[in-house]
């Protein structure tokens, strides 16, 4: 038995939030909490060093890992109604809820939502596709919907998403919702001035490497979507080749906007910790 008194006081706030786990899971995760926050870690090793107990290293290990392998630990039970409970100190705030999609160990698809923070994410909700590729809308928009139900009331919520999310469906299914949307569009996608207007490639309005290009009230050609606002500039891609990268939002284009839009990759943060940074779930059998 432990006489941490971080413990004592983890292991009370999680019987206060955690009404429907058993008293043994909340044990473990007290530990769990107490571990990581005094290990400063993803590790599991790390971890276990700086678990209150006094049994060896390979006992506190296993211990870990059976936690992380027991199937009854679930988002809605375990882990929502923490995360639920954290936010609410956000009430009246603007946050920036940010989707996007992982392949691990070449096999689990996993679609998570976060919400950025410091340069950091925190997940938020997620689930592992039955197939191999892109999501569709209706997980897109299941996974954000948890998502936003944590979020406590009165706050301005900006999505944030890839060019994978950029469906003329979610993006209004958004705005009826009353949130703004950053959603990426191809580089390749052609904008038009008007809706029956001549369309040119965003390549066009980005006449050096340097420039960002800010579109207020044009139209996409695929669709015809619009009035839409676009930010687009220079990248490279995975070989290091030139490419446009591009964002359509109902948020005015303009540079705050553009960098705001920078908080995207934040949730890159989480894929790390998960693929190298400590859990190696790109290597767990």
């Amino acid at each position: 038995m432990t006489t941490s008194p971080l413990y004592d006081s983890t292991h009370q706030h999680l019987t206060t939030h955690l009404t429907e786990a058993l008293a043994s899971q909340i044990e473990t995760l007290a530990l769990v909490v107490v571990g990581i926050s005094q290990s400063v870690s993803a590790q599991i090793g790390k971890i276990a060093r700086a678990l209150p107990l006094d049994t060896t290293q390979a006992a506190k290990e296993q211990r870990l890992r059976r936690l992380l392998d027991n199937e009854r630990l679930t988002q809605a039970e375990h882990y929502q109604p923490l995360a639920k409970a954290a936010l609410q100190g956000l009430t009246g705030q603007r946050v920036q809820l940010l989707i996007d999609r992982v392949l691990l160990r070449n096999i689990h698809n996993i679609l998570v939502v976060s919400i950025g923070f410091r340069r950091r994410s925190l997940p938020l909700a997620w689930i592992a596709l039955e197939h191999r590729g892109q999501s569709g809308l209706a997980d897109q928009q299941a996974l954000l919907g948890q998502a936003l139900a944590l979020l406590p009331e009165r706050v301005r919520v900006s999505i944030h998403g890839d060019s994978e999310f950029r469906s003329q469906e979610l993006f209004a299914w958004l705005r009826n919702l009353g949130h703004d949307g950053m959603l990426g569009v191809p580089g390749r996608t052609l904008v038009a001035l008007t809706p029956d207007g001549d369309a040119t490639a965003l390549a066009t309005w980005l006449p050096n490497r340097d420039t960002v290009a800010y579109l207020n009230g044009v139209y996409l050609t695929e669709d015809r979507l619009g009035p839409v606002n676009i930010l687009a500039w220079w990248a490279k891609d995975d070989e290091g080749k030139p490419i446009v990268h591009a964002v359509m939002t109902n948020l005015p284009a303009n540079w705050q906007t553009y960098r705001r839009g920078s908080r995207r990759m934040w949730i890159e943060t989480v894929f790390r910790d998960w693929q190298s940074g400590g859990f190696h779930l790109m290597t767990v059998a």
